[in-house]
């Protein structure tokens, strides 16, 4: 092994130097929409001859396309200058979403349109080989379908419930699924397709989506919350994804909110998902509510869906289980702001169905315990794709890696 550290600056060369410029236009127009080359040149810093040469070649590659609102042409005398826009026929990016019940495929240009999607359901499937088989038969079809639109595919992004291993590309051993376990899942696929393969785990990947077509476009810093059967994190600093030395840098699901708490299968006690991850609540729902003149008293087996619809009818019992929700996901979300200070903490996956009860009350919450109350309130609102975040998370890793210029049309 080399005695010299990876760890230090690299140099730009000239290819380097290129991609990162070509990087900055796309994100100015992936933020605004539509600028002019003008515009262009002012966001980024680019002399207008650059800007010239990268538009050239974008638009020559079908990635943007020119609009003129005005209908005056040319941008001279008493003209309106002409836009620039992601183009709607831009290539495509697939990417599919793993959790324990399904696979969600999805296909999108790089506005982040959706133009196909797919499912595999998960529940009958008993072997890792199963499962793959399954996974590249989508991918088959989606790939398929690309071709017959006459559509090029750049790559292919993986977000899978964790842990993962990033650098090995395997999904490892999420708890509680029979099939997903210790899958090398990259490998596979990119010597079944022949394609870019991105993975990383779905709260990533989700904040990935948040930041490039969700309400994020243009925040520097916040944070992706999503609560499912766990509790996870995506942290975005400086309009960069935090990833650790293993990508594990935001789970917020395993702060301890009380250390003579529940044990977690982590090894850790007192994890905030053992509180206030779905299953919790619903183990929570069914003991608060036998015996109580409630609508949740009713349901043999309550679940996460139950409470919130009981809430809707302003049941006290289920109102009461959200309040205690909400105060639990505050021990975790003012640790969260502290050490990362976000902008905006965005509410997704399946809380985001009790996001009428939960933001507002969460926000008020954590503004009254954050170390930064008084001079910055960090806001709480909902995810721009509430709880169908699964259906962009996978491809939006693809759409990512393009945008920063790690892969090439």
């Amino acid at each position: 092994m080399s005695k010299y550290s990876t760890t230090l600056r690299k140099g730009a060369n000239q290819s380097t130097i290129k991609n990162a410029n070509r990087s900055l236009v796309l994100e100015a127009l992936n933020s605004y929409g539509t600028a002019s080359r003008t515009d262009l040149a002012r966001i980024t810093g680019l002399t207008k001859t650059s800007i010239t040469n990268i538009t050239t070649e974008l638009l020559e590659q079908g990635v943007i396309c020119e609009t003129d609102p005005g209908g005056g042409g040319g941008g001279g005398i008493g003209r309106n200058p002409v836009m620039l826009e992601i183009a709607q026929g831009s290539p495509l990016a697939l990417g599919f979403s793993i959790n324990r019940d399904f696979g969600y495929f999805s296909l999108i240009n790089l506005k982040g349109d959706i133009v196909r999607e797919d499912m595999l359901f998960l529940h009958d499937i008993e072997t890792a080989e199963a499962f793959l088989d399954g996974i590249m038969a989508l991918c088959e079809k989606q790939l398929s379908f690309a071709k017959e639109q006459k559509k090029r595919v750049i790559g292919i992004g993986i977000a899978s419930i964790g842990p993962i291993d990033i650098r090995k590309g395997e999904i490892a051993n999420p708890p509680n699924s029979k099939v997903l376990k210790d899958i090398p899942i990259v490998d596979r696929i990119k010597e079944r397709f022949r394609l870019p393969v991105v993975l990383n785990n779905d709260m990533n990947a989700s904040a990935l989506a948040e930041k490039l077509f969700g309400c994020g476009k243009r925040l520097t810093n916040f944070v992706y919350l999503g609560v499912t059967n766990g509790i996870g994190a995506g942290v975005v600093l400086d309009k960069r994804l935090l990833m650790g030395e293993n990508g594990f840098a935001a789970e917020v699901g395993h702060i301890s909110i009380d250390y003579k708490g529940k044990p977690c299968p982590c090894g850790n006690v007192g994890c905030l998902e053992r509180y206030a991850g779905i299953p919790a609540i619903e183990e929570h729902a069914r003991e608060v509510a036998g015996g109580q003149a409630s609508l949740l008293s009713l349901i043999p087996s309550i679940r996460w869906f139950d409470i919130v619809d009981a809430a809707r009818k302003q049941d006290k019992v289920a109102l009461a289980i959200l309040d205690d929700l909400t105060g639990w996901l505050t021990a975790g979300m003012v640790a969260i702001a502290n050490a990362y200070d976000p902008e905006v903490i965005f509410i997704g996956h399946e809380l985001a169905v009790a996001g009428d009860f939960v933001v507002g009350e969460l926000e008020r919450r954590i503004n009254e315990r954050v170390f930064s109350k008084g001079i910055q309130k960090v806001k709480v609102q909902l995810s721009g794709f509430a709880d169908k975040m699964y259906r962009i998370n996978g491809p939006a890793l693809l759409a990512n890696e393009y945008f920063r210029g790690n892969v090439q049309i």
